[in-house]
C-alpha cells in the first residue's frame, strides 16, 4: 500500500491550479491528498482538491494561526504556497509549522522578503553586477508622474507596478500610442489614464510603486529548484503571450546567457527550494538579459515543465520532505511549445431537472 503525503496548497481558486493538482495525483510512488485553502471566499477550488477551507487573507494577523489549525486537523505534511504574499506570510511564521513537523516549500523569511520586494531586490542585485532595468521608487502621485517622465515617457514605454505584487497584479505598461478601446485589462494605457486611476483610488499620497524602463526584447520565465544556493534544475521558457500576467503561450528554450544570469543569482542569494525568475533582453538581444522579477515559489506555469520532462512541482515537495528523488528522474528537458486553452470543470448542484 502506498504511503500518503498530505499537501496543503494555497490560492486554489486560481484557474491554473487544477492541472497542478492532477499532476500531484498522478504520482506513482505516493498517494497524494491535497488540502486547499482560499482567501477569496470562492468554492471553485473544491472541484479539484480533496478538501477546501476558506481562510483570511495572508496580510491578516490571524492567517498563520488559521493555517496551522487546518494543517494540524488534516495532518498536513508539507505546505505549498502559490503567491508571493502567502509565501511571505508563511515563511514569517515558519517556526509555528516547524514545531509541528510541517515542512514548507519556501526560503527563509528574510530572503523571501528581499526577493518579493522589488525595491529591496534591485538594491541587492547591484552588488552582483548584473543588468537590471532603470527604475525609481515612488510613494506619491507627484513623484510618480516625475519618474514616468524621467524614464523616457512619452517617447518610450514605461512600466509601473506595486513593489510587492506578482503575476501581473497591478501592473501597467504606459504607452502614449495605446488604444484604450483595445487595452488588456487596463494594463496598456497612456499616462493620463494611470494618473486618473491613482487619483480615483484615494491613495495618491500613500503609494508603494516601482517605475521601470520597458524592455522590448524576448521575455523569459525560468523555473528552478535549488539547494542552499546550488542549482539542481533550471528550466527556461520564452513567454510568447500572456493573459493577466500568466503565460498563455510559451516555448522551452536553452539560452546560455539566461542560464548564466540565473545561476549567478541563485548562488549569490543562496536560494533554496522552488523559485521562478523572469528576465528580458533589451531590443536586439544585445548583451546579457535583464532580471526584472524573482518569485521565491512555484510559478503559474510550473506544470509545463512536467510535460517537458522535469516535474519541478513534485521534486520541490520531495526536497522539502527529504524524500530521495526518483532514480529515473530526468536531467534534461524537451523542446516544446505550451498553448493554454479554456477547459471546464462541472459540479452537480442538485438532482433537479429542467424540461428541454
Amino acid at each position: 500500500m502506498k504511503k500518503t503525503i498530505t499537501i496543503l496548497l494555497t490560492d486554489v481558486s486560481h484557474p491554473v491550479t487544477s492541472r497542478a493538482v492532477e499532476i500531484l495525483k498522478e504520482n506513482q510512488e505516493f498517494s497524494i491528498t491535497v488540502i486547499g485553502v482560499d482567501s477569496t471566499n470562492s468554492d471553485t477550488g473544491s472541484l479539484w482538491v480533496d478538501k477546501l477551507f476558506n481562510i483570511s487573507k495572508p496580510e491578516s494577523l490571524n492567517y498563520a494561526k488559521e493555517l496551522l489549525n487546518i494543517c494540524t486537523k488534516e495532518k498536513v505534511n508539507v505546505i505549498l504556497p502559490w503567491t508571493n504574499s502567502e509565501t511571505l506570510a508563511i515563511s514569517k511564521s515558519a517556526s509555528l509549522f516547524q514545531s509541528r513537523n510541517i515542512k514548507i516549500v519556501s526560503n527563509d523569511y528574510i530572503l523571501t522578503n528581499t526577493l518579493v520586494d522589488k525595491g529591496l531586490l534591485y538594491q541587492a542585485l547591484k552588488g552582483l553586477n548584473i543588468p537590471i532595468p532603470k527604475y525609481q521608487l515612488v510613494s506619491n502621485i507627484n513623484d510618480l508622474e516625475k519618474a514616468i517622465d524621467q524614464l523616457g515617457y512619452p517617447e518610450n514605454k514605461v512600466v509601473v507596478k506595486p513593489r510587492n505584487l506578482s503575476g501581473g497584479r497591478g501592473l501597467f505598461v504606459l504607452s502614449a500610442t495605446s488604444n484604450l478601446e483595445l487595452r488588456d485589462a487596463n494594463r496598456n494605457i497612456p499616462k493620463t489614464a494611470l494618473l486618473e486611476i491613482v487619483l480615483a483610488s484615494k491613495h495618491q499620497n500613500n503609494l508603494d510603486y516601482i517605475v521601470m524602463e520597458y524592455l522590448e526584447g524576448e521575455d523569459y520565465s525560468v523555473d528552478t529548484l535549488s539547494s542552499k544556493g546550488k542549482p539542481l534544475f533550471i528550466v527556461q521558457r520564452t513567454r510568447i503571450s500572456d493573459s493577466g500576467g500568466i503565460s498563455s503561450i510559451g516555448e522551452t528554450v536553452n539560452d546560455k546567457k539566461v542560464r548564466t544570469v540565473v545561476e549567478n543569482i541563485i548562488k549569490y542569494f543562496k536560494i533554496d527550494s522552488n523559485c521562478n525568475l523572469q528576465l528580458k533582453y533589451k531590443k536586439g538581444q544585445v548583451g546579457f538579459p535583464y532580471i526584472y522579477d524573482i518569485n521565491p515559489r512555484i510559478s503559474g506555469t510550473i506544470v509545463a515543465n512536467t510535460y517537458a520532462g522535469i516535474d519541478l512541482l513534485t521534486l520541490g515537495i520531495y526536497q522539502a520532505l527529504n524524500i530521495p528523488f526518483p532514480k529515473n528522474h530526468k536531467k534534461k528537458y524537451r523542446h516544446l511549445k505550451m498553448v493554454r486553452y479554456w477547459s471546464e470543470k462541472y459540479q452537480i448542484l442538485s438532482d433537479k431537472r429542467y424540461p428541454a
